[in-house]
């Protein structure tokens, strides 16, 4: 498949905690994930997370028209949708190509 235009992905962390306890996973084994994870849920919420992703794709360089793909991972990323889907039309304002938002799950939520 080939692509006209050029193309770049984000990856975002959208939550460090998860509602499984895998024997291999280290999430659940280190309470400072269970700190930042409050921090993220926060920073999601009151919009501040997508104005620092643009801030910083900015200071890089990278062209916002490039941004085709966003994928979200950390944890169980559907885990916070509530406060991950009202912060989607800014990701859209500040990324008008995205073609593709993947997540990354366990499909228990």
């Amino acid at each position: 498949m080939r692509y006209s235009e050029p193309m770049a992905s984000l990856s975002l962390i959208s939550s460090s905690r998860c509602n499984m306890k895998c024997s291999f996973c280290y999430l659940h084994k280190n309470k400072s994930f269970y700190e930042y994870d409050k921090y993220l849920r926060e920073v999601w919420r009151n919009g501040e997370y997508i104005e620092k992703v643009k801030e910083t794709t900015d200071k890089m360089g990278i062209d916002p028209l490039t941004i085709t793909n966003i994928t979200f991972w950390g944890g169980e990323t559907t885990i916070d949708l509530d406060d991950i889907i009202p912060a989607l039309p800014k990701l859209f304002e500040y990324y008008p190509k995205i073609k593709r938002l993947w997540f990354s799950t366990n499909w228990h939520t």
